[in-house]
């Protein structure tokens, strides 16, 4: 494998939507990391490449970052094979998200930081000694489950905020597919209320994975069509959206506003945009406690003595009809 990355002939495969392309593109960037980690000839033990966040989720789109983390055990050198990692990367001229630490250091910022927290439970082993990476992420989602009390909270409290400035994906003109109340960081926010253990959820998961996976297609063709990394889904980028999505125009079959039908649509978008705002709303949640008690999701924490809750990726769906999510406190 070269040390350069072509990317142009999976871009122009018009066959890959969604998912599909997603998890190939990650799978293609897995392999040219591994190969960039190989050839630096670093350390045979005690360091790792892992993927964190959106690439440790296996979701990439055309124009997104590449996160990853270099993961050394204390006294192993790793400067130069960082080098020789990074800057193949730069000259593609990919975005790359990337940081070198220890697991101590990677555990001790995710105890005080949520986003470091959430990107340690979508970690991913790329290259390196594995025993390094398996052992950060089984540490990281046992420190994620001790501390749901702290964590729930701030997630209901984010979630809140983005869906006050954002508007609701099904009905905005010109949506926000990732931050907006119903886009993909609702889904991802539900992934992670799961692994608190902390919460029972019932939900129609073919709806709602089905929705998902018509959000990452739009997402995946904008950045096509664009050329930039975006999660705004403008007017005048909406027909061009449509057409490499198979529809004549981005009012096919839509009343009332443009991109309707593979955005805004209620029979497709509207059960996604019902579930995760329930995060911040309350949803069907009950609760053990007092009234006096209850705050936010109205929950406590139930988790001490428990194995975390493993998060799993969006694999799609095909699912109709509505999601409905509940949350119910989970007794020890």
């Amino acid at each position: 494998m070269p040390q350069y990355f072509d990317r142009a002939e999976l871009f122009a495969d018009a066959s890959l939507v969604g998912t599909v392309f997603c998890r190939t593109y990650s799978r293609r960037a897995d392999e040219w990391l591994a190969h960039l980690f190989a050839e630096a000839q670093g350390p045979e033990s005690g360091v790792a490449l892992v993927a964190v966040g959106g690439y440790g989720r296996a979701e990439l789109s055309p124009n997104s970052d590449l996160d990853v983390v270099l993961l050394h055990e204390k006294g192993v050198e790793v400067e130069e094979l960082a080098a020789n990692i990074w800057y193949p990367v730069w000259d593609e001229g990919i975005k790359l998200g990337h940081s070198v630490r220890t697991p101590r250091q990677a555990l001790a910022l995710a105890k005080e930081d949520l986003d470091t927290a959430t990107a340690l439970l979508s970690m991913r082993h790329l290259a390196g000694d594995p025993s390094v990476s398996e052992k950060l992420a089984g540490l990281a989602a046992e420190k994620w489950v001790q501390q749901a009390g702290l964590w729930l909270p701030m997630l209901e409290a984010r979630t809140t905020d983005r869906h006050k400035t954002t508007g609701e994906v099904a009905f905005m003109l010109e949506p926000d597919l990732k931050d907006g109340r119903g886009g993909l960081r609702d889904v991802h926010a539900i992934g992670w209320a799961m692994a608190t253990d902390d919460l029972d959820v019932s939900t129609d998961q073919a709806a709602l994975l089905d929705s998902y996976e018509t959000l990452l297609a739009v997402r995946v063709e904008l950045h096509r069509s664009t050329g930039r990394s975006s999660n705004l889904l403008l007017l005048e980028e909406q027909d061009a959206v449509a057409e490499r999505l198979g529809y004549a125009d981005a009012d096919v079959r839509g009343r009332g506003g443009r991109a309707h039908y593979f955005v805004g649509q209620r029979r497709y978008m509207a059960p996604f945009a019902s579930s995760a705002p329930s995060l911040g709303q309350g949803g069907e949640a009950s609760s053990a406690r007092e009234p006096h008690e209850q705050r936010g999701w109205g929950l406590t924490s139930r988790t001490r003595g428990r194995h975390p809750r493993p998060v799993t990726g969006v694999t799609g769906g095909s699912g109709r009809g509505p999601t409905r999510v509940s949350y119910r406190a989970v007794r020890s």
